[in-house]
């Protein structure tokens, strides 16, 4: 499954469009599965977090998501 082209551009879609944080951290879960350019740049602008996301604590479990992502892609030698 996550051999199938475009498979990667689609869950980044999808993952923009969704309404919840549950859903999103569910996809970059995913997303960490799917080796690619356009997926390790999503993921490293989701493990980026703005001063006022770090102080306020939001999007916390979603930049977590992201860096274990980021980790499985890099210790399989794709990012």
């Amino acid at each position: 499954l996550t051999s199938r082209p475009g498979l990667d551009a689609g869950f980044i879609a999808v993952c923009r469009r969704a309404p919840d944080e549950r859903t999103k951290v569910a996809v970059i879960t995913a997303l960490g599965r799917m080796p690619g350019s356009a997926t390790v740049a999503y993921l490293k602008e989701h493990v980026r977090r703005t001063w006022y996301e770090v102080m306020t604590g939001r999007r916390k479990e979603l930049s977590a998501a992201a860096k274990r992502s980021l980790d499985t892609l890099s210790k399989d030698g794709h990012a």
